[in-house]
């Protein structure tokens, strides 16, 4: 019985781990849309880099950065094998896999700044973006 409740603790630890690290990044992604206004654009540039993408529209820039991870996930596999060896018969085996991992896999980000007057005007994510998705791209632009 105790080696279940300890099991059981772990588990709920490594659970929690996980959605504190999902948790931070989420802070982070949501204090940078206040945080980062104001921000002079060739800063912008030196702390995030080239962006993937941008536009100028009726004098506003906007200059998108995305984020794609190359996640490998586990999914669902198939076997099919011989076993035996005696003379009186050999058997075969059917298996099915089913990954135990139910983690939530990162889909990734798009952060746009929006500049005005060489200055960010505007930092936004996508709607229904999960924002700790996009913790990464605004880090190095962030007060430590």
């Amino acid at each position: 019985m105790r080696i279940v409740v300890r099991a059981a603790g772990m588990a709920a630890l490594i659970g929690l781990a996980a959605c504190a690290g999902n948790s931070k990044d989420a802070d982070l992604a949501e204090r940078a849309q206040t945080q980062l206004v104001g921000l002079p654009k060739a800063t912008l540039l030196s702390c995030a880099g080239v962006p993937s993408r941008q536009a100028v529209v009726n004098g506003a820039e906007y200059y998108t950065y995305s984020a794609r991870p190359t996640v490998e996930t586990d999914s669902p596999g198939m076997g099919v094998g011989l076993s035996g060896g005696t003379a009186e018969g050999i058997g075969m085996s059917l298996g099915i896999g089913v990954p135990l991992n139910t983690a939530r896999t990162p889909q990734g980000c798009d952060v746009t700044f929006v500049l005005r007057g060489g200055t960010v005007q505007q930092v936004s994510y996508p709607m229904g973006a999960n924002i700790a998705d996009c913790g990464a791209l605004v880090s190095n632009c962030m007060a430590p």
